[in-house]
């Protein structure tokens, strides 16, 4: 690991994709035929998470980001600086305890900390020719005081238009010294050049509710997020006190929860597909839950005129899915895809839905009935399917992310991570993934 750190220099140049060390803009996304660009998530905690990039691996490990290249298979620090122990924040790869959402974007990278002794978190930027860093802005800062809400961690990041876009969680503490603090989940956006923060969603308590949001496209022209919960129908605190004919201070905690297990009532899962005009950034749904038997559904992507949303079936027979067509102008929809016993990859796999398979296609599955299951690539333009392989029913190859020429991600619950030409992959020839370990 030493010699990899010493050689770093060269590691900045493969890097910045030159063939010296020159002062050029990084450009980290790329685009398909169409003019499409990816989609960068931020890596996340655990250190296991990467962030997936054209040219290598982005990673967070004991505490300092690091960058896996594919060509030479080597991992670094990323730290020029000689003798640097990587302990401290003199040095630009320290990002400390809790580290998360660290991307190469821009001609920067990006992370995201907890501030020392404050409730905010900071998103630092870090110029990597020059190896030095700054605090862009931070968020939750004004929740310090009580009766406020506060940023209490940051989910998942994604980096696209020149912007990260955020699920957080918040709490929010009413009274001093109350043992009652309500819990939280927003949506929000910041933009990378200025700083400057803004709330895509609400603030959902999820004390009362078990809300859970997530971005589920990107384009130039929209940006679509699923909403969902299951919501148990529970009084709050002061409800609860005022029922009982008591103050809210002279309410035991333990009586408080005894009664919210003894009576919770759930209901059905309740979900809204919506979409971000970016140019005004006002919401407006697209798909909502459309009864018991739908599980869950998602917008798989949208262009500038159609959103196509995936939702997950289940009934006595089997456990299938669509792909529907919604017209944005119109509110018209179209199945175009349907599975009748299996479903869509990134269903199960998380993280490639944020992308089509070479940002065109569709990567799905069918179960035989048996212990197999056969892997598709369909293409909306042309309506058409096409056999890849026959696949284990568990899915050999989990797939975490996609560049121009490969795929990442991992074979069952091994810890390694491994990357595959898509030429193999589509051939089935799993055998010629590489493995590689983060340090």
């Amino acid at each position: 690991m030493k010699n990899k750190i010493c050689y770093f220099g060269a590691a900045i140049c493969i890097l910045l994709s030159l063939s010296s060390c020159q002062k050029e803009q990084i450009n980290p996304d790329w685009k398909n035929e169409n003019g499409e660009p990816t989609v960068l998530r931020g890596s996340q905690n655990p250190e296991t998470a990467v962030c997936v990039h054209e040219k290598g691996v982005f990673f967070i490990s004991s505490s300092t980001l690091c960058y896996y290249d594919y060509d030479s298979g080597d991992s670094y620090v990323l730290c020029s600086k000689p003798n640097c122990m990587h302990e401290n924040n003199e040095c630009v790869a320290y990002a400390g305890n809790n580290a998360t959402g660290f991307a190469l974007y821009g001609d920067h990278a990006f992370y995201f900390r907890p501030k020392e002794d404050s409730q905010a978190w900071e998103l630092v930027r870090i110029n990597i020719q020059e190896q030095y860093s700054e605090v862009l802005t931070e968020i939750g800062a004004d929740g310090d005081e009580m009766g406020q809400w506060i940023v209490s961690g940051i989910t998942d990041s994604y980096y696209y238009g020149g912007k990260v876009w955020l699920h957080m969680n918040l709490t929010y503490q009413s009274v001093e010294e109350d043992w009652w603090n309500s819990a939280g989940t927003q949506l929000a956006a910041i933009d990378l050049s200025t700083g400057e923060f803004y709330e895509v969603t609400e603030i959902y308590e999820t004390n009362t509710s078990h809300w859970n949001m997530s971005y589920q496209s990107f384009n130039d022209t929209y940006v679509g997020y699923n909403v969902m919960a299951i919501q148990p129908e529970i009084m709050l605190p002061e409800e609860y006190a005022e029922s009982k004919g008591v103050s809210p201070d002279a309410l035991s905690e333990e009586e408080y929860w005894e009664n919210v297990n003894q009576n919770r009532v759930e209901e059905n899962l309740v979900l809204d597909s919506r979409i971000i005009d970016l140019n005004s950034m006002e919401s407006f749904s697209v798909f909502q839950d459309r009864g018991e038997k739908c599980l869950g559904e998602g917008i798989y992507w949208t262009d500038d005129t159609h959103a196509y949303v995936a939702e997950w079936i289940s009934d006595d027979a089997s456990d299938g899915g669509n792909i529907i067509s919604i017209n944005l102008q119109n509110g018209n929809k179209e199945e175009v895809l349907r599975l009748e016993n299996g479903g869509c990859l990134a269903w199960y796999m998380g993280e490639l839905s944020l992308d089509r398979y070479n940002g065109e296609d569709i990567l799905y599955l069918e179960y035989d009935g048996e212990d197999k299951c056969r892997i598709y690539k369909y293409s909306p333009a042309q309506q058409t399917s096409e056999l890849l392989f026959e696949d284990e029913a568990s899915v050999s190859f989990r797939i975490v992310g996609q560049t121009r020429e490969r795929l990442v991600g991992k074979f069952g619950e091994d810890t390694q991570y491994a990357w595959i030409d898509k030429k193999e992959y589509e051939q089935g020839n799993l055998k010629a993934a590489k493995k590689f370990r983060l340090f």
